[in-house]
């Protein structure tokens, strides 16, 4: 996009690299930490959320540095025809998850949203478009490791609508095109998964069950790092058009994990190895580090910061 054609950037041409960003899902753990990232870093960002007030959940000195926090619902064209922006970079990360809502509208607002965005796009001539997918749409996972090249079949209302909004974004004539599949995003006010839940049962001596616990795992993220990685893909020069995974450094075994925690949380929890039928894996996101320039702390170091953020709440 020409900048000089771009309205909101010509007071800020003297700074480079200066993007004007749509952010979705502002409000979300993930959204909150991007929307800081590219504000310190001096880009214009649009946030929009569905529910939540932005002010509630930012601090002053970000709020006003934000050119516009706007609450509306992505599904309707006419909030999407209010969006009267020349966006750079859209970042996708609104969903609605699995419990918020029936089956059916988890399918349609996901892939709707997703609809308007792209077409947002098209008609806003946006150049970058990354995505907020989920390690999910890989479905049941029957090898031990799991990569981009891995093959994808989603079996719930959630996986399918993020495979659906994958898509429809890949097929877009959005010039780059970055989907992260995430795994487990740690961090507060985010989406429970299962490093949450087990957290939480720890926090009040509950039962855990595990299984296959001398199987290494990966499988997490630090919101922290997962919001660094975003901001710097809205810069990056490197052109793609990929769906990927990303994870933690150093696998450990599910056995580690658990007692890592156990031991932090000086939890009273008992600890049952249990039979079940699924296959644990790992995932190899070697092709986002040597593609795009993925970092991220370890396994123990991003559940470290975890665990001191859960300990500092419960004083």
């Amino acid at each position: 996009m020409n900048s000089d054609k771009n309205p909101i950037k010509k007071k800020f041409l003297q700074k480079k690299d200066v993007k004007v960003v749509l952010v979705t899902g502002a409000t979300s753990a993930l959204g909150l930490e991007v929307i800081k990232n590219l504000l310190d870093a001096g880009h214009l960002v649009i946030a929009v959320s569905h529910k939540g007030d932005l002010s509630s959940v930012l601090s002053r000195n970000y709020i006003d540095r934000i050119h516009a926090a706007l609450n509306g619902d992505l599904t309707k064209r006419k909030f999407i025809s209010t969006l009267n922006y020349s966006f750079d970079v859209v970042v996708h990360l609104a969903s609605l998850q699995l419990g918020e809502s029936t089956s059916y509208k988890i399918l349609k607002n996901n892939y709707l949203m997703t609809k308007r965005l792209v077409e947002l796009s098209k008609r806003t001539g946006v150049e970058s478009f990354i995505y907020a997918s989920s390690v999910s749409v890989y479905g049941k996972i029957r090898d031990s490791e799991v990569s981009e090249q891995s093959k994808t079949k989603p079996r719930n209302p959630y996986s399918i609508s993020k495979r659906f909004s994958e898509k429809i974004i890949l097929r877009s004539s959005v010039k780059n095109v970055q989907i992260l599949r995430f795994p487990a995003i740690l961090g507060s006010n985010h989406q429970r998964n299962w490093i949450d839940n087990l957290i939480r049962k720890m926090m009040t001596d509950g039962k855990i069950e595990i299984h296959s616990p001398d199987s290494p795992f990966n499988n997490l993220v630090s919101v922290k790092d997962a919001g660094t990685f975003i901001s710097k893909l809205v810069t990056s020069e490197t052109i793609l058009r990929s769906a990927f995974p990303i994870a933690s450094t150093n696998p450990i075994k599910i056995r580690d994990l658990i007692e890592y925690i156990h031991h932090t949380l000086q939890s009273k929890s008992g600890i049952y190895i249990v039979p079940h039928n699924s296959r644990p894996f790992v995932i190899d996101d070697s092709f986002a580090r040597n593609n795009v320039g993925y970092e991220s702390n370890s396994v123990l170091g991003s559940l470290e910061d975890r665990l001191l953020e859960v300990l500092r709440r419960k004083k």
